[in-house]
């Protein structure tokens, strides 16, 4: 995106060291940024996003996306098929660098001047250290996941278009060095072939795309991040 290449030059640092600034600084950087006509910004879906997400958003326990049927972990409780598992894919085609998670909550964002909704999926993720929290078999294709260790850093958020099923799977008692641990397990998406590469130039959910169930809960949300406060003043 031009406004984070821009932001990262503007405070002169590397993109390797850049994320602790990007979530503390970029949301109100890039607002200022748009809002200077110099800079002469006039996508508007980049003005729309902006000025931050509307205070009502809606919460669906399922979405339709990718041609997978997700479930919030809650709701996949106590059903014979759990569609909560999610996959995100990395830098690298490797698999180390992909992180592995649970849906908490699925959320979809309105912004003020943008037609088209914005989903999330608030994921909590599995530790993705190599070999002390997640571990890949090149030789038999398969990642293997800790299951009593989550990912220590606050970025639950990721965009629904982003996301692919996974579902794990216990090895048998008589694998003791295995214990505690689950393979992944990726499930194929219905009526769409498999891509290696998720297309990044639509960050948006398009009415017409992905249609979804009829299961809503309006929810008064005051922030994304848990505690967070968000003053109207400002």
């Amino acid at each position: 995106m031009v406004g984070v290449r821009a932001f990262l030059q503007y405070h002169s640092i590397d993109e390797q060291n850049a994320s602790s600034l990007i979530h503390d600084e970029f949301p109100n950087w890039l607002k200022a940024y748009v809002q200077d006509e110099r800079n002469g910004t006039i996508n508007p879906y980049v003005k729309a996003l902006s000025q931050g997400p509307c205070l009502e958003a809606t919460s669906w326990h399922m979405y339709f996306v990718n041609g997978y049927k997700f479930h919030t972990q809650d709701w996949s409780h106590g059903k014979k098929t759990t569609n909560c598992g999610v996959h995100v894919k990395g830098l690298t085609n490797e698999g180390e660098d992909d992180y592995y998670g649970i849906i908490q909550n699925i959320l979809q964002l309105e912004y003020d001047d943008f037609d088209d909704k914005i989903t999330l999926f608030h994921c909590e993720w599995f530790d993705p250290t190599k070999n002390s929290g997640t571990k890949v078999q090149k030789q038999y294709n398969i990642v293997d996941i800790k299951m009593n260790k989550r990912y220590s850093q606050y970025d639950p958020f990721i965009l629904a278009q982003k996301a692919r099923q996974v579902y794990y799977v216990s090895y048998p008692e008589m694998c003791r060095d295995l214990r505690g641990w689950c393979a992944a397990i990726t499930t194929k998406p219905r009526g769409h072939v498999e891509m290696d590469n998720v297309d990044d130039e639509m960050p948006y959910q398009s009415n017409e795309m992905s249609p979804i169930v009829p299961i809503t809960e309006v929810e008064q949300i005051r922030g994304l991040a848990d505690g967070t406060i968000i003053d109207d003043a400002n």
